[in-house]
């Protein structure tokens, strides 16, 4: 009986059953309008009224022009890159709730393009048990739900790294650099991957996207003016990360890590392990960081022909844990991953008919990734349980350890 488990029967059954709870999540949430895309929908509003867009980064005037644009009971903090107004502008005429339905289902749109591109780079194939098992994944995949009911862009980011995947496969400069610069652009997101392109010797792509991020401010700074970058870089870039409410366990991150044990703040940060001094911290942050990209890097590789799919997912993925900020729907970006090591792990599997530790450990982390535990109700708690409000984080460590140890197999 154990033997002919799961059979394609039992995973068709887990398929449309978690298909049909993401289904009706998604009808409950997408017409919801919540913060996160208040924020997007704010940006491009104030770009269509032809506001002076150097003041959405005034957390007074920003929420003024919330409630003037419709949306009552809401606020947002405004402090996504300018041009991340040029995303939502086409839907920016729509009243807030109406552009909210249709740019959730141009996410779910972007979500199904993207995990056909995955299925189809690592030979998944849905006819397969595979293909039905991964399927079941995505559908409970946690990071998503909250992706849609944010109206978070994340599912966009998404495709726009999968297509740069074919790019890297297909050693195609333009599929590979465009989606990459237009992603910096969109959410000012994809520094760890530019960085592995120019650690894998693309000389050529790592210029390419630099000179589309340039031309992309440059073609648009008529749009937003000077003053908008120079107020965003003062009020965010200066100070991302290092706020206290920047140390929240929603922040499943290795600088939000850091911050939260060493750093006191009366309101966010009472109990921390060790006060250290802020510039302590912070240089402690970006070691842990740089040597977590570098390991990456090296035990990965992707200059081959053979390793550069594995290698720059696992980048994408790494891009999410040393990030100055990440919350719960910047895990979209994992799937790259995870679907590539599930494929390999299962094969594996096919072969030798005998688990190991690789294949225990990457479905703990992966059940842990897909599954909502409430790590946030830990905000306050002491040493040591306050090590237990970093699920999401250390399930993403030990997924990048697991790619870097496939390679070295």
């Amino acid at each position: 009986m154990l033997k002919s488990f799961p059979s394609r029967r039992h995973l068709l059954v887990a398929c449309i059953v978690s298909a049909s709870v993401f289904t009706a999540y998604s009808v409950m949430w997408i017409p919801r309008v919540t913060h996160g895309f208040t924020m997007y929908y704010t940006y491009a509003r104030m770009i269509l009224e032809g506001e002076d867009f150097s003041r959405a980064y005034d957390y007074e005037y920003f929420n003024a022009r919330v409630r003037e644009y419709g949306i009552e009971n809401m606020v947002d903090m405004p402090n996504n890159i300018p041009t991340n107004a040029l995303v939502m502008l086409p839907l920016a005429w729509l009243p807030a709730g109406t552009a909210k339905i249709v740019w959730s289902i141009l996410s779910l749109a972007a979500l199904a393009l993207s995990i056909k591109i995955l299925f189809g780079l690592y030979g998944i194939s849905t006819t397969e048990n595979l293909g039905l098992g991964l399927l079941t994944l995505v559908f409970i995949w946690r990071p998503i739900y909250d992706n849609i009911a944010l109206g978070q862009m994340y599912s966009l980011v998404l495709l726009l790294f999968s297509m740069s995947l074919v790019g890297i496969v297909r050693a195609n400069r333009y599929m590979s650099t465009v989606p990459v610069g237009v992603a910096f652009l969109a959410k000012g997101y994809g520094l760890v991957p530019v960085l592995w392109l120019a650690f894998t010797k693309r000389f050529q792509e790592f210029g390419l996207v630099v000179l589309w991020i340039v031309l992309g401010i440059l073609a648009t700074l008529p749009l937003f003016g000077l003053g908008a970058w120079q107020t965003f870089y003062s009020s965010v870039v200066s100070r991302l990360g290092t706020l206290p409410t920047d140390a929240h366990v929603a922040f499943q991150t290795i600088n939000g890590f850091v911050f939260h044990l060493f750093t006191y703040d009366a309101k966010w940060l009472p109990y921390p392990v060790l006060e250290l001094p802020s510039n302590v911290v912070r240089l402690l942050s970006y070691t842990l960081n740089i040597i977590l990209i570098l390991v990456v890097f090296r035990r990965t590789g992707g200059t081959e022909p053979g390793g550069s799919l594995r290698s720059y997912s696992t980048a994408i993925a790494a891009g999410v844990v040393t990030a100055p900020l990440a919350e719960e729907y910047h895990f979209v970006l994992f799937l790259p991953l995870v679907l590539g090591l599930a494929a390999d792990l299962v094969r594996q599997y096919g072969e030798a008919r005998r688990v190991n530790m690789r294949m225990v450990v990457f479905g703990l982390s992966v059940l842990i990734m897909a599954l909502p535990p409430r790590y946030k109700e830990l905000q306050f708690a002491s040493f040591p349980l306050i090590l237990l409000a970093y699920p999401k984080l250390y399930a993403g460590v030990a997924l990048l350890a697991l790619s870097c140890l496939q390679r070295s197999k």
